[in-house]
């Protein structure tokens, strides 16, 4: 039987308490999110939680907070790396010293699956409306069309108010 002497004390962290999740754009790798959970570690609420995207000699830091305040729970942009389909990741929490504290190598990310919209969406200047639906796509089907300010795009894919309003107006249920 192997067995190791862990000097450090350094603690595994479980793979299935890290989930990152890739996000193609145009069929290449752009983005990433990951989904981090500490719950069971046992680790210093203070401890800085760090995520590393890596390929071969190139890789990204990126700071996700302490266990107690988790951040960059939003997607992040992979850079130079974004072109590599070979990209792998490790989270590494650390004390105050620098010290690592807990480990994941070798995190496999699982790739975003493509949900299609239900209508087609283009942005474009359309006055005091916020959307708008036209009847200009294939075949004379609908099209949504979004005005084109900032962070509607963003409204449009997470604010589930606006989208059930959409969802509802287009339908007649308003």
């Amino acid at each position: 039987m192997k067995r190791t002497i862990n000097h450090t004390r350094k603690k595994r962290i479980p793979k299935g308490d890290v989930d990152i999740t890739i996000i193609k754009q145009d069929d290449m790798i752009s983005s990433f999110r990951a989904d981090l959970d500490f719950d069971e570690m046992d680790l210093p609420g203070d401890a800085r939680i760090y995520v590393e995207a890596f390929r071969r000699f190139q890789w990204n830091r990126y700071d996700f907070g302490t266990v107690d305040n988790l951040g960059a729970r939003d997607t992040l942009d992979l850079g130079d790396l974004a072109y590599s389909e070979s990209l792998t990741f490790r989270v590494i929490a650390r004390d105050e010293e620098g010290k690592i504290l807990a480990l994941a190598e070798d995190v496999t990310p699982t790739e975003e699956e493509a949900v299609a919209p239900l209508l087609p969406v283009e942005l474009d200047d359309i006055g005091q409306m916020l959307w708008d639906i036209e009847f200009m796509g294939p075949n004379g089907g609908p099209i949504l069309v979004l005005n084109d300010i900032p962070e509607m795009l963003w409204t449009a894919r997470h604010d589930e108010q606006f989208i059930l309003s959409v969802i509802l107006k287009s339908s007649g249920r308003s």
